[in-house]
């Protein structure tokens, strides 16, 4: 069974996403803020991350920059998440991930999961 982590400081996101995706099939675990998702990450890493931009602790695009500054996390997969036309400048810029506006679709996260986690 593919393993999802998502961190979001927006405790609906969290539900919502979580719900989706655990009736879809996937195991889910959910943390709120950036360091928690890290931390997650380093002790038992997921296929896949589903990562807010804007977190308190630990923002999204620090926490994909130390994912994938450590050559043992290269295999994470992560979708980020935002929901501010002023962070596509930077996540433009950023590599090795892909990303979702909110808000989405089910469909849309769905498609989204399907190409980063085939299965």
């Amino acid at each position: 069974m593919t393993r999802i982590l998502i961190a979001d400081d927006d405790a609906t996101i969290l539900h919502v996403v979580s719900t989706l995706l655990r009736f879809e099939g996937y195991e889910v675990e959910t943390v709120a803020d950036g360091q928690a998702a890290l931390e997650q990450v380093l002790q038992r890493p997921p296929e896949l991350l589903i990562s807010d931009i804007q977190m308190p602790a630990l923002d999204g695009l620090s926490l994909l920059r130390a994912i994938r500054a450590n050559p043992a996390l290269a295999a994470v997969r992560v979708l980020l998440l935002t929901g501010q036309s002023e962070d596509e400048p930077v996540l433009a810029q950023a590599q090795g991930h892909a990303r979702l506006g909110k808000p989405f679709t089910r469909e849309q996260l769905l498609g989204a999961l399907q190409a980063l986690v085939p299965r």
